[in-house]
């Protein structure tokens, strides 16, 4: 009952509180990690689930939940391993097949995941989230005018679901419809005021329009500010810095695309030219898929941290736990 009415802390008193009683009880330990990944501690909900399946091996629904979380959390393989022990478990289990697709498409195996979802719309076929995601790999594909329709599908039937009006505009741009993909941006805000990613999308293609001047664009990108960013202004903006004039700088990087991709290509001569001596460089790396670039990154700082997985508040402390003096955004509304 706390779980649903959202006071997840006291659902997870009265959760541990069930397993002291009952150490045995699977399903307490289940729902246990489902309230921890909502509090987005992925890892602590995978030892929960871990915990449970001991308890009761066969229990599809704990394998289901611990993909989900394993997805979450970059261990693409364990999740996919995990999702398809839940359909040897329970071949018409729409949700297993629907996280398989999550996992394999995270990981890049976009046909499998194609597959996945397709299996998981003809088990449910008002799945609106498997035509949603459907449409997602099939605009990183190249197949426009297919993920158009297959958003609009999901938007059939859900016209509420805010994420399928986000990837319609995703899908419409891509086709050069930018004034028909700012509608669906602008459709995406209406419905969740406080999706901020479908709102940074809105301001980086009002870029590309002719319908707006510049004057109605920084108007947008202070009402974004405004919204998202002026809420997380703590009024004690003080840093606790030592202050010693000798000690090296602590120069801190956050960005999704430390890999191959145009931002890693033009920081790294910067991060492989600082003057080590005064500065010291941390790098924040939210990257699911590393590869040879990451590994060139990683060698070019002095701390790598990688973030993927984390609240936004775990990922603050950490910065703050870290000193830095300067932290630069590699994201901006891209």
């Amino acid at each position: 009952a706390l779980k649903e009415k959202g006071q997840l802390d006291e659902a997870i008193t009265s959760y541990r509180d069930a397993i002291r009683l009952k150490p045995d009880l699977a399903g307490a330990h289940n729902n246990l990690g489902v309230v921890l990944e909502r509090k987005g501690l992925p890892a602590e909900a995978i030892a929960v689930y871990r915990q449970a399946i001991r308890l009761k091996p066969e229990y599809a629904e704990v394998y289901n939940n611990m993909g989900s979380a394993l997805t979450e959390i970059g261990q693409f393989d364990e999740a996919i391993a995990a999702c398809r022990q839940v359909i040897r478990l329970k071949p018409d289990y729409a949700k297993a097949h629907y996280n398989l697709g999550i996992a394999l498409q995270r990981k890049g195996q976009l046909d499998e995941a194609i597959a996945a979802y397709r299996q998981a719309i003809w088990i449910n076929p008002d799945d609106a989230g498997a035509y949603n995601n459907i449409g997602t790999v099939l605009h990183k594909i190249g197949q426009f005018d297919e993920a158009i329709a297959a958003c609009r599908q999901a938007i059939r039937l859900r016209p509420d679901y805010a994420e399928a009006h986000y990837n319609l505009g995703i899908a419409l741009e891509r086709r050069w419809q930018l004034d028909e993909a700012i509608a669906a941006y602008r459709q995406a805000i209406w419905i969740n005021p406080d999706d901020a990613g479908a709102y940074s999308n809105l301001l980086f293609k009002l870029n590309y329009s002719t319908t707006f001047d510049a004057e109605a664009i920084l108007a947008e990108h202070r009402a974004w500010s405004d919204r998202h960013a002026l809420p997380l202004m703590s009024d004690d903006n003080s840093h606790a810095n030592e202050r010693s004039p000798d000690r090296r700088l602590r120069i801190g990087y956050v960005s999704p695309d430390f890999r191959s991709h145009s931002v890693s290509y033009f920081l790294l001569p910067l991060l492989e030219h600082h003057d080590r001596r005064m500065l010291e460089l941390f790098c924040y790396a939210n990257v699911q898929r590393p590869d040879d670039v990451t590994e060139r990154i990683r060698r070019s700082c002095d701390i790598w941290r990688s973030i993927v997985g984390l609240a936004d508040d775990a990922i603050a402390q950490l910065i703050r736990s870290d000193g830095i003096d300067i932290l630069v955004d590699l994201s901006g509304h891209t």
